[in-house]
């Protein structure tokens, strides 16, 4: 507690001096209006821009009357109402800014194909041999008639992408759908994720594609076309370290092995294939000192201008550029942001607060599109940052209260500081998106990192900057530290209990267990760790809960049934993937001990049959069964005995000693406004 009477008594003490607590408090109000923003994306329906802005403004007048009678002592009730007026205005934001993207959907019962012409603005190689193109300012024709779209994904054997490029026009004859919906609730919302980012369908080449350069590849066109070709010249070596050499350098992945992919998500090291901190701040660091060096020796110009200034600069332009080559995703530009803050207070020898820095970054992507703040890129990448941030303050001022008394750690020591400190602050959402949790992490970071700063990013810097010329023994080089790199993140995950997979029910209880712990870690109020021990017995009794033995996924012609140890699928179909079947298999409970007796298209769990629609039911299989599951195309009823479903819905059956309980899991946001224009 003396730490937070610390960081709020100048705030206390000087409380009438208002630009000083507005900016004090700064990063409480932007959280205010994230949480603003975070409830409209929750709620169950879509709230009215009017009475939201109202409240709003309500909210602003009641400040302003208890800021009138400040010296009242009126001032906590005018913070909140402030930071109540603020989470209003989120609010209001997130939804102006929805009705404003009015993104159109291609309508589902078009299914044929149509030519569409586009420029391309990103290309995602697969390891499946397949590229993804995400195409921009699109013109249709179908049946004679022209529409336009503000975007649309299409998809086709990738070579026939070879000679495409960011800024190229691709023209091609496409079978396009409207963005799938989740297949259960539990799974990831691509239709949401679709309408924000503007794209309007998704579609596959069933025809001729032609790939056309414009008249002049725009600037941005020739950065991506650049880290194509780094990629192109990194996986053509065909080295088992060249799918995550290509993507620490480039930010594209799509030629990881799968049993790679699993390999560092088990470890804890999934993080390092996002190119954030360490690689701009290792390459702008660089950059900086060699250009200083060189600025230092040129003859009068340091008695002319500052050098620091112009090495800085430089440093920048070059952080930028490769921002902007690396996809410029939210990581990478919160890690530009935060180094162009530092580079500003150390040339105006200004100190500016991690804090206000982080959360203004975080505010200004949040206004770029607010739907960011649900990605899961976005909340592990500044949730890690701010904890570091809070962490090194932490320190700084206990090493100020014990002075001398407190020996610095050594480097060791901090790096495993550092890694339990961002561990503990990620666990939770990295729990609450991914459903698996790393036991090895702290550990496979200690050996990671370290190999990572000083050997696989300084090579692969000095390949990338000059341009492939230095190919051969460099990129040899780097290439084996990618596979040692690939080692270790194989070494940890081999290892037992290295990762467990975590009940959506007991995320909460991990909450508890993740936040006390790092609370106990960082002011060293190490009574904390009991209640981390007392939420533990909760959580590792949801990590038990049995889940139920059938799922029939949306459409009802989809179905999963448990084997005990995981869901299979009773029926494939176009819509159900091995992917999709492996994210419900991680995020459902785990499935109980009931294992059914299969044949060809039907399984039978005690009294509950479950059958595709290529199963011939018969009616003395009423008499043998209870219920009876089926997908709707079957159309079989039961003149007497068993209970037959066909679900429409997502649909859950869960077998108990008191007999069948079905769950109906109706589609997500029904009444939203993304769902609604469609």
């Amino acid at each position: 507690m003396a730490i937070f009477k610390n960081l709020l008594a100048p705030h206390i003490r000087y409380g009438q001096n208002l630009p000083a607590l507005a900016g004090g408090f700064l990063p409480a109000y932007i959280l205010a209006f994230l949480v603003g923003v975070l409830i409209y994306f929750k709620l169950p329906f879509e709230p009215s821009l009017g009475h939201t802005a109202v409240l709003s403004m309500l909210f602003a007048v009641m400040g302003a009357i208890l800021l009138y009678k400040w010296a009242k002592g009126g001032w906590y009730a005018f913070l909140l109402c402030g930071w109540l007026a603020v989470a209003l205005l989120g609010l209001s934001y997130a939804t102006w800014h929805t009705h404003a993207l009015k993104t159109p959907t291609w309508p589902a019962e078009q299914t044929h194909t149509v030519w569409l012409t586009g420029t391309v603005e990103k290309l995602n190689a697969k390891a499946s041999g397949f590229t993804t193109a995400t195409l921009r300012n699109i013109e249709t024709i179908n049946n004679g008639n022209v529409q336009y779209w503000p975007g649309m994904i299409i998809s086709a054997h990738t070579s026939r992408f070879d000679d495409a490029t960011t800024g190229t026009i691709i023209t091609a004859q496409v079978r396009l759908s409207p963005p799938s919906t989740p297949l259960h609730p539990s799974m990831y919302d691509w239709q949401m994720r679709s309408y924000f980012e503007g794209i309007s369908a998704t579609g596959l080449v069933m025809g001729d594609l032609y790939v056309t350069e414009p008249a002049e590849a725009p600037w941005r066109g020739k950065l991506n076309a650049f880290r194509h070709k780094v990629f192109n010249s990194i996986t053509a070596t065909e080295h088992a370290g060249a799918g995550v050499g290509a993507a620490l350098l480039t930010g594209l992945r799509g030629e990881i092995a799968p049993h790679t992919a699993d390999d560092y998500r088990r470890s804890g090291l999934a993080h390092l294939m996002a190119i954030s901190g360490m690689h701009l701040g290792m390459l702008s660091g660089a950059l900086y000192f060699v250009l200083l060096a060189v600025f230092v020796r040129c003859g009068k110009l340091p008695y002319k201008v500052d050098v620091r200034m112009l090495a800085a600069f430089g440093a920048l332009i070059a952080a930028a550029g490769y921002t902007l080559m690396a996809g410029a995703t939210v990581p990478t530009l919160r890690a530009f942001c935060l180094i162009a803050a530092a580079f500003f207070a150390l040339l105006t020898g200004r100190i500016h607060l991690g804090v206000r820095v982080l959360a203004l970054v975080a505010l200004a992507l949040v206004l770029f599109q607010p739907y960011l703040l649900l990605t899961a890129s976005f909340q592990l990448s500044f949730v890690a940052a701010l904890a570091l941030v809070v962490w090194a303050y932490v320190r700084q001022v206990q090493r100020i209260d014990l002075g001398a008394l407190t020996p610095r750690p050594n480097r060791l020591m901090q790096s495993i500081q550092v890694s339990i400190v961002a561990t503990l602050a990620t666990l939770p959402f990295i729990a609450l998106h991914f459903k698996q949790v790393a036991v090895v992490g702290v550990l496979a970071n200690v050996l990671a990192i370290p190999l990572m700063a000083f050997a696989v990013l300084p090579l692969g810097f000095i390949y990338l900057v000059s341009g492939g010329l230095l190919g051969g023994w460099l990129l040899t080089a780097y290439l084996y530290a990618a596979e040692a790199l690939n080692q270790v993140a194989h070494f940890m995950a081999e290892l037992p209990m290295a990762a467990f997979t975590i009940n959506p029910v007991a995320v909460p209880y991990l909450w508890v267990v993740a936040v006390t712990l790092l609370l106990a870690f960082l002011f060293k109020r190490w009574a904390l760790v009991l209640i981390a021990l007392i939420a533990m017995v909760p959580l590792a009794a949801a990590q038990r809960l049995e889940g139920p033995a059938v799922i029939v996924l949306e459409g009802g012609d989809d179905i999963l049934v448990s084997n005990g140890l995981e869901y299979v699928p009773l029926q494939q179909s176009e819509d159900l993937s091995d992917k999709a079947v492996d994210a419900l298999t991680r995020v459902l409970p785990r499935p109980n001990t009931t294992r059914p007796t299969c044949q060809l298209h039907a399984c039978r769990m005690g009294k509950l049959l479950v059958a595709s629609a290529e199963a011939e039911l018969q009616q003395e299989d009423c008499l043998l069964n209870d219920w009876i599951v089926i997908p709707q195309q079957a159309y079989f009823s039961c003149t007497q005995g068993a209970t037959v479903y066909s679900p429409q819905v997502a649909t859950s059956f869960a077998l108990t000693g008191e007999g069948l309980h079905i769950t109906e899991h109706p589609p997500l946001y029904p009444q939203r406004f993304w769902v609604m224009v469609q």
